[in-house]
């Protein structure tokens, strides 16, 4: 028994790893964690993976970075942006495509001038106001500086792009981050990360809404649910929703025929929204809900909307 025992003795390992207790153990993990934050916000995404590339106007640096770590850690998304001074942006905005490490996703800068606006190209004319300071413009003053943001049309990331533009003009959301910065806020819809649109219409429409409801789903990630159904049934089915208790089951817009709108407004909480089009005879009725959370989100999907209408109307 002696002779196993010192054999044994003879077989130890010449290392003998340190006994670490909890507190220990508890500062090594915090100590890796943070290394490996520090080091995740330095080093550049790899290639595939799913970023937000922002230029966006260096004056709103601080409103913009509390809404983005809010925004990231709230969807899990990741946003790279680069400030630059308006001049810089005012040149991404130019008609000529820059090389494509100089090309974003999403451009935040100062309203340009009208004359300056339609040189715009890569990023259309469509603008997403996001706040605002200053006053009036006088002899001495420049006056209000707008912040607008605007979608490039080649991005990938269009759904993220607009995303993160609702969240900016959430009232609960960015423009809280926005008023405690000093800006002046706009009024945004309520925060969903993927809100929907609830529609009513006679089956006419039925063809171009489920076209441009297609089209929203890919572009923004919003849902269109629409249900058709003939007049006598969508007149019984909104004055039956009209109480109390059926107020939040409302439709968030209704299309109907065109000029027949006489029963449509009597009591129901709708207001006519007219469709961008010549052909005002042929073009529907529609009522926009005044309970609708995302007026906004609704607005957008209505010019899609005119867009399939306009075809369908000319098609052969």
């Amino acid at each position: 028994m002696i002779s196993a025992s010192k054999d044994y003795r003879k077989n130890l390992p010449v290392f003998r790893p340190p006994k670490y207790t909890g507190i220990t153990l508890s500062l090594l993990s915090i100590f890796t964690l943070v290394s490996m934050m520090v080091v995740w916000n330095k080093i550049t995404p790899p290639p595939g993976f799913s970023t937000l590339r922002i230029f966006a106007w260096e004056e709103c640096r601080q409103p913009l970075e509390s809404a983005r770590r809010c925004f990231e850690e709230e969807t899990g998304s990741l946003l790279v942006v680069d400030y630059l001074d308006s001049s810089a942006l005012a040149n991404r905005l130019g008609p000529l495509n820059p090389p494509t490490e100089d090309r974003a996703d999403l451009i935040i800068s100062p309203e340009l001038a009208p004359a300056d606006d339609r040189k715009s190209s890569v990023f259309g004319t469509e603008v997403f106001r996001l706040a605002s300071r200053g006053a009036p413009s006088t002899a001495s003053s420049p006056g209000e500086q707008v912040l607008v943001g605007r979608v490039s049309a080649e991005t990938a990331q269009s759904a993220s792009a607009l995303r993160f533009l609702r969240y900016l003009q959430a009232p609960t959301k960015g423009q809280f981050d926005f008023a405690e910065a000093g800006w002046q806020g706009v009024r945004g819809d309520f925060w969903s990360s993927h809100p929907s649109l609830l529609i009513y219409a006679l089956p006419r429409w039925e063809f171009p809404l489920h076209e441009a409801s297609k089209a929203f789903l890919a572009r923004e990630e919003v849902d269109a649910r629409i249900t058709c159904m003939n007049g006598e049934s969508l007149r019984e089915t909104l004055l039956q929703l009209n109480r109390p208790e059926g107020m939040k089951f409302l439709p968030d817009l209704v299309i109907l025929e065109p000029r027949k709108t006489s029963w449509e407004l009597d009591g129901l909480p709708f207001d006519r929204i007219p469709l961008q089009t010549d052909e005002v005879a042929l073009a529907p009725a529609i009522l926009l809900g005044r309970n609708c959370r995302f007026p906004s989100v609704a607005n957008r999907f209505l010019k899609l909307f005119e867009k399939r209408f306009h075809e369908a109307s000319h098609s052969p």
